[in-house]
């Protein structure tokens, strides 16, 4: 009777210890997705980046000086309604912008942009308004190839540096 209440007991509290345990482990470690960069920053500056998929073990995550910053680095998309532009004649058009995006290195489109996507609105609002703004508005509607690939070089010229 002894030993089936020991193992009774034993089997209570593994099954108690268990979640305990998860919980512990889930502390210590980092999982990483696949196409996601994780920053660890130790006392404010930039430690590691990690980009290789899979769970990666980083004892001193519990501690307060050590923080953690995931960024995707999947194929995403900005849509940009309702640009004001006006033409070179004076012709008032309200032009959507659809823009696809990658980030590269996350270390720079975390750290060497205050805010990245707000600064991403603001460079293709202004490319945008250059460049439809110096033409006609019937050389807008004929010629949205070559627009096109002005845009994407003039706007990629600049997210180069971030």
């Amino acid at each position: 009777m002894n030993s089936i209440l020991l193992l009774a007991a034993s089997a209570v509290l593994s099954f108690l210890l268990l979640p305990l345990l998860a919980r512990l482990l889930g502390l210590f470690a980092l999982a990483v997705e696949h196409e996601e960069a994780v920053l660890v920053t130790r006392f404010g500056k930039l430690a590691a980046v990690i980009t290789q998929p899979g769970w990666h073990w980083l004892p001193d995550r519990i501690l307060p000086w050590v923080g953690v910053r995931r960024a995707s680095l999947q194929r995403d998309f900005r849509h940009f309604r309702d640009v004001h532009i006006n033409s070179i004649s004076g012709t008032t058009m309200l032009v959507d912008l659809w823009l696809e995006l990658r980030i590269t290195d996350a270390k720079r489109a975390l750290y060497d942009v205050a805010d990245w996507d707000r600064s991403l609105q603001n460079l293709v609002q202004h490319a945008a308004i250059s460049i439809l703004g110096s033409r006609e508005f019937q050389q807008i509607l004929t010629d949205r190839v070559e627009i096109g690939e002005l845009l994407k070089r003039d706007i990629g010229a600049e997210t180069a540096r971030w």
